[in-house]
């Protein structure tokens, strides 16, 4: 009986990477690393998740040697299993907080823009793990300063969705007649994603859905409580890419929502989406109906 080279490679693939992973952390050994990270490049998915949960505890110990040794990391992004893209999410997260990556913006931004695209992912779970990594909720270890810092991105921040592949050429970017996809705020996508969630039929993803509310208000919270009540949650100003505006590809963007005075109602300042949650929040969990105030 002949049995397929793939197969035997995949599973000697996944016993080396689970062997890996029983082994005590060894931060400072560059062959542990070496290791790990070529686990993201295993055809086993399952593989690729144990690589990404190892180099997440590695980076909590030594961010900079993961940072270094990660490429692109785009591809785990597709990964048709949910708890590997989990683990990317804090993975990502522990890494572009990371005070040793103070000196490399450019590779604290790239493991942001990964952790703000998993917002878009079509699981619950890691969506809702992302949003609870942007609010600075990760493990027991949490600060307050995190907190706040995370409510002040989720208002602030703006992700500029990712374009479909093409080749770019100068006569391209003049084109008006090719699509381009809006930036949009964080906290639009995430309330979105909320009001969505809430009207889900799944007890589990209503449950997850309470626990990000929750966990949004403690976030603002300790923002309120360091003093950052005064900043204007209704304006976004950090874009998270260079070219989120182009006037020349589409030119009523600026009349309908400028990057630098983003015009929508947020929960916050008059708005029925943060209302919303805590009206289903409160439903959910109590039975109890809410009416909105006049």
């Amino acid at each position: 009986m002949v049995i397929d080279q793939s197969i035997i490679r995949g599973n000697l693939q996944y016993a080396a990477i689970s062997a890996l992973r029983r082994l005590p952390l060894d931060p400072g050994n560059s062959a542990f690393l070496h290791r790990a990270t070529q686990g993201l490049l295993f055809s086993d998915p399952v593989a690729v998740r144990h690589s990404l949960e190892i180099l997440s505890e590695l980076a909590m110990k030594d961010p900079y040697a993961v940072a270094m040794s990660l490429g692109a990391l785009q591809d785990v992004l597709h990964l048709h299993d949910v708890l590997a893209r989990v683990a990317l999410a804090r993975l990502c997260h522990t890494v572009s907080r990371a005070r040793a990556l103070d000196e490399r913006p450019d590779i604290k931004s790239q493991f942001n823009s990964v952790l703000y695209q998993l917002l878009l992912d079509p699981s619950e779970r890691v969506c809702f793990e992302a949003i609870l990594c942007v609010l600075g909720k990760f493990d027991n270890s949490e600060r307050t300063e995190e907190r706040a810092a995370g409510w002040y991105r989720l208002t602030r921040e703006i992700l500029k969705l990712p374009e479909a592949p093409s080749v770019k050429d100068t006569e391209s970017k003049k084109d008006k007649t090719s699509k381009t996809r809006r930036p949009q705020p964080l906290i639009k996508l995430v309330m979105r994603r909320l009001e969505s969630s809430f009207r889900s039929f799944s007890r589990p993803v209503l449950h997850a859905a309470a626990r990000v509310v929750q966990e949004m208000g403690k976030s603002r919270a300790a923002a309120f409580a360091l003093g950052l009540q005064d900043i204007d949650e209704g304006t976004y100003v950090n874009t998270h890419s260079e070219d989120s505006y182009d006037p020349d590809i589409n030119p009523t963007a600026q009349s309908e929502e400028s990057l630098h005075g983003f015009e929508v109602k947020t929960p916050w300042t008059g708005g029925n989406l943060w209302g919303f949650a805590k009206k289903e929040l409160l439903r959910f969990m109590l039975g109890v109906e809410v009416k909105d105030s006049q």
